[in-house]
């Protein structure tokens, strides 16, 4: 941005179409950003301008995504590390469309959301394997890309892309998880990416290592629950990516 002089002699920050998730109070110092990052989210979610996310490691219990939102950060240095221990279901960011009641509409999900260059981080070495304690989970989501992140350590799934159930029947389109790398540090995670409904899902160009406990699907799950008749696995595409040491 351009810092101006305005008419009161006082100083201001025009900024143009970014803003910087310590302008509302993150520290990143590994302690807890929550507040101040769903604060930052909400604010970018409105007014149509990309996130930042700088070095550090920004540390959160859950947050949630809105429509329309771009997450960028500097590199393997911008960190946003799921807090130890909270919640059971707890993830760390949330994308949640609002198709919860019949007749699920797909025209209520979220839309347009982009996150990239960016680590985020579980706590599997010092909390354990916990199968619900996930990274980023998408339900309801319309337009989704994953790109040039890293995920390291988590203890259920890095990213779920899932349904819902009978009594919430949300519907993924077109979700992209591109040229990220996956270290689940000491195979005892859930999975890396999976997936339970959607329509266009593309995994393509992701490094996968050191990931998935023993009695775990995989790296990669296609994962339709027998019982979930409602769900939509269509135009599925898993190509160029690389695995190492994985399990399940």
């Amino acid at each position: 941005g351009t810092v101006i002089q305005s008419v009161n002699d006082t100083y201001e920050l025009q900024y143009s179409g970014a803003v910087n998730v310590k302008w509302f109070g993150a520290k990143g110092d590994d302690v807890n950003d929550t507040t101040a990052m769903q604060d930052a989210l909400d604010f970018v979610s409105t007014s149509g301008d990309k996130l930042i996310v700088p070095e550090g490691t920004f540390t959160i219990n859950q947050v949630d995504i809105g429509s329309n939102t771009i997450i960028e950060g500097y590199g393997y240095n911008s960190i946003i590390k799921r807090k130890s221990g909270g919640v059971i279901t707890d993830v760390a960011m949330r994308i949640f469309g609002t198709a919860t009641v019949a007749p699920f509409d797909p025209a209520l999900n979220a839309t347009n959301v982009d996150i990239r260059n960016i680590q985020f981080k579980g706590t599997v070495e010092p909390d354990n394997f916990e199968e619900f304690k996930h990274l980023i989970m998408a339900q309801g989501v319309t337009n989704l890309t994953i790109e040039d992140c890293w995920f390291t350590g988590w203890q259920g799934d890095a990213i779920v892309i899932r349904s819902g159930n009978v009594t919430a029947q949300a519907k993924n389109i077109n979700v992209k998880i591109l040229n990220n790398v996956f270290d689940g540090v000491i195979l005892n995670n859930r999975n890396a990416v999976t997936m339970n409904d959607c329509d266009g899902f593309v995994v393509q160009g992701n490094t996968f290592k050191n990931c998935t406990k023993s009695t775990m699907p995989g790296a990669v799950d296609i994962e339709p629950n027998a019982d979930d008749s409602f769900v939509v696995i269509r135009d599925v595409l898993i190509a160029n990516n690389t695995f190492k040491n994985v399990g399940g």
